[in-house]
């Protein structure tokens, strides 16, 4: 996030943590994850998070390597990670097509829900983490509304109930010579 560091995952379980101004490897992680599917930093440079196909996400620090949490809600291999804009959550695309949300103060599943038919494989935020991207095996682009979510400085109440999820789909269409997007609602 600083641009003074780099993260890389590899099928051999192996996190690379990079001093980019030293221009050397910093620290190796042994994740123990069948493979590194995804890697994310935190918006802050506090935290990295990987997933891989044992269906697990680990939490390190950037700083030593050392891992902070372990999470194995996910039913099925983690694809993709991203942290929201204030690192409140931490949100895993699941090869089953669910994102799972997580509690970074906590460290527990939050929610969890089906995105795409098939794998969901891509996780992105945009409009000030008002909204997430997520993209699937199924051909299909999501923009979800999390605004039910709270994501930011406020959290949502229990009293409220479950928030809910607006999503818009965005399908590529196989003769897409003109770069054209078909939205759906």
């Amino acid at each position: 996030p600083d641009g003074k560091n780099l993260a890389s995952g590899s099928a051999d379980d192996k996190v690379v943590l990079y001093d980019l101004e030293e221009n050397s490897p910093k620290a190796t992680i042994n994740t123990e994850s069948k493979g590194v599917l995804s890697l994310s930093y935190s918006p802050d440079g506090k935290f990295i998070a990987s997933g891989g196909s044992n269906n697990s996400v680990k939490i390190w620090d950037p700083q030593d390597g050392k891992k902070i949490a372990e999470i194995n809600d996910c039913k099925s291999a983690v694809n993709a990670l991203v942290f929201s804009p204030d690192v409140q959550y931490l949100f895993a695309a699941s090869n089953d097509g669910k994102i799972y949300v997580f509690n970074m103060e906590t460290k527990q599943l939050t929610k969890s829900f089906v995105a795409h038919d098939k794998g969901a494989t891509a996780l992105s935020f945009c409009d000030k983490g008002n909204i997430l991207v997520s993209g699937g095996r199924d051909g299909n682009i999501k923009l979800w509304d999390l605004s039910a979510l709270k994501i930011g400085k406020k959290k949502f109440a229990a009293a409220t109930g479950e928030p809910k999820l607006v999503c818009s789909a965005l399908t590529l269409k196989e003769d897409n010579s003109n770069g054209i997007i078909d939205a759906n609602e």
